[in-house]
């Protein structure tokens, strides 16, 4: 698993970039027929998000995004989902940050062997970041929910949460959990899609 995460704030803008693939395999008996080389892929995923904010009063805000996914196991060829809206700082220190936002969407997918197919959303998300104090630790946690206009029960809700820990100035300690749930997901997979990783960040 590698990412990347570049993030420029300066009033009254935020600009945020990020990127990421993970990539996995799990070893299989031999006669397992599904396998022809003993192993099988059980992670092979990409996503990237570009999202923009803009102040338009202190605490409130316009922002706009666009992000895509492709994940082989969920047999998602591709998912674009641009988004616009207005959000709210909660709260806004140096240490701490929670904001709500809401606006629309378009949910933009293809699965593997299947035409295109989309629909209108209604956009709510969430964000928390939070700089612990014990042992100069740091939090985020994003979650957004994107149900269709049109049929609340088609839904997708996408929610990530990271822990760094300082181990020299530079370099951290990182762990996450990503859940990614799709009411109306591609023919045999899975409804939810849960993920673990574990590593090394350099963070400058």
């Amino acid at each position: 698993a590698t990412g990347l995460l570049l993030d420029r704030r300066k009033a009254p803008s935020r600009v945020t970039f990020t990127a990421s693939y993970r990539y996995a395999t799990q070893k299989e008996d031999d006669d397992d027929p599904l396998t022809d080389d003993g192993e099988r892929t059980t992670e092979n995923e990409a996503k990237g998000m570009l999202r923009g904010e803009y102040d338009i009063i202190p605490r409130l805000y316009w922002y706009g995004s666009q992000d895509a996914e492709y994940d082989e196991i969920e047999s998602l060829s591709y998912r674009l989902v641009p988004k616009t809206g207005l959000g709210y700082r909660f709260w806004d220190t140096e240490t701490f940050l929670f904001q709500l936002d809401m606006g629309g969407a378009y949910v933009y997918e293809n699965f593997f062997g299947s035409d295109d197919a989309g629909y209108f959303s209604i956009a709510f998300g969430k964000l928390l970041e939070w700089e612990m104090p014990w042992l100069e630790s740091s939090l985020r946690w994003k979650t957004d929910y994107l149900p269709a206009v049109d049929d609340w029960g088609d839904f997708l809700v996408r929610s990530e949460a990271a822990l760094l820990v300082p181990m020299i100035s530079w370099l951290k300690f990182r762990i996450a959990v990503s859940e990614t749930h799709d009411s109306t997901p591609a023919d045999g997979a899975d409804k939810n899609t849960l993920a673990t990783t574990a590593g090394l960040a350099a963070v400058y």
